[in-house]
């Protein structure tokens, strides 16, 4: 079982596209408000850019563009993505499998991961260079760690080095055990030390790398930070249902993007336009067979998320792991209310968990691995009909 759990990423990653040409400044800035063309070249530790990303993604530069370094040594320069993707999405989705097998059971385990990889987040985040993969794995890794139940510092650390609210993921553990009641100040010191450390040496290996924690890095997120309360609504469905089903227009094999076209021609200004386009004219804008695809999931995520909260609120699947996780995603909602351009570019931080609370609370039955397999296939389906030029864009 271990190695078919292994194996199943490593087939999923190769048979990815990669195309390094689509990765220009000009292009894929306009994907989803994405800087895919600076995390690329951070990647491959580029003099053309600076590791300004660390000031949000604490230590991508220790880990994940030092990989990438030592992956050039052995393949070429437009190959340092795929080393990483495949280094840290396969041991990802490997920590998740491990997660839901040890809690549920193989058969649930193996389709909850077919339904992860089966989500637009995966397939987009995925294929376009971004930190969500490198932030993904430290978040399955934390979830590994508070299972086994580790040191609390230690999955604090891991928490926040993908991105830096993540670390309340390990913020959750660290008050829900121990540490409150022993040697609470001491910790705090530790942690604190440990997480200064790192970065000064992260700064003095990359010295355009950015403390976190600097004055200067947190005024510049402010300018992130949605002050539109009528936008709220659309968000929590962005939310919920656009890491599901692959935000964009099923649009005519006769249209054609620009460069600078992607947000006019396509929607992808915002993710709403794609629901709201959706809904005020389902079957004469995107065909029959897209708008009941398109509502069987609806109407699946929506019924395994009441359920999943209803049996939690039960108790019949109540453990540590499954609260821990609910209060993340609940923590993700309400941030992504007030941050961001849209929830989906961030969706890598907690589709998975959204999908692993679903997998962690359903009855351990044949009936739990047939319904996640159904909503995966519903989303390849989807995929096969959604914008054949999307196919051009990610490779």
């Amino acid at each position: 079982l271990y190695f078919l759990a292994m194996a199943l990423p490593v087939a999923f990653f190769l048979s990815l596209p990669w195309n390094p040409q689509n990765c220009t400044r000009e292009l894929m800035n306009y994907f989803f408000g994405a800087d895919c063309w600076r995390v690329l070249q951070n990647l491959n530790d580029s003099d053309s850019v600076g590791h300004y990303r660390d000031k949000v993604h604490p230590y991508f530069s220790l880990f994940a563009v030092s990989l990438g370094k030592l992956s050039s040594i052995f393949f070429s320069e437009n190959s340092v993505f795929l080393v990483y993707r495949m280094i840290f999405g396969v041991g990802g989705f490997f920590l998740f499998w491990i997660v839901v097998y040890k809690e549920a059971d193989g058969f649930t385990a193996f389709a909850a991961t077919l339904l992860l990889m089966s989500t637009a987040t995966v397939r987009v985040w995925s294929v376009i260079p971004e930190t969500f993969i490198f932030g993904f794995f430290s978040l399955m890794l934390a979830v590994y760690l508070i299972r086994i139940k580790a040191d609390p510092l230690f999955v604090v650390l891991v928490s926040l080095s993908g991105t830096v609210t993540n670390v309340v993921l390990g913020v959750l553990y660290f008050f829900n055990g121990k540490s409150i009641r022993e040697g609470f100040f001491r910790r705090i010191l530790v942690l604190l030390l440990a997480i200064a450390a790192l970065s000064v040496f992260q700064k003095a290996i990359y010295p355009t790398s950015v403390h976190f924690f600097g004055s200067s890095a947190l005024q510049e997120e402010r300018g992130y930070i949605n002050r539109s309360l009528a936008s709220i609504p659309s968000r929590a469905f962005d939310f919920f249902y656009s890491g599901f089903v692959f935000p964009v227009p099923v649009l005519g094999s006769d249209v054609v993007p620009s460069k600078s076209g992607w947000t006019d021609e396509m929607g992808i200004v915002g993710t709403w336009t794609f629901w709201s386009d959706f809904f005020s004219d389902p079957v004469g804008g995107y065909g029959l067979g897209a708008t009941s695809l398109i509502c069987l999931v609806l109407v699946l995520v929506s019924s395994m998320l009441v359920y999943s909260m209803y049996r939690y609120a039960k108790g019949v699947r109540v453990v540590g792991l499954s609260g821990i996780v609910l209060l993340f995603i609940a923590f993700q909602l309400c941030l992504h209310m007030l941050y961001g351009d849209f929830p989906f570019l961030y969706s890598f931080h907690f589709v998975p968990l959204i999908v692993l609370f679903i997998a962690l609370q359903f009855p351990r039955n044949v009936m739990t691995p047939a319904a996640l397999l159904l909503l995966a296939v519903a989303l390849q389906l989807i995929q096969g009909v959604q914008l054949p030029q999307i196919g051009a864009l990610l490779g």
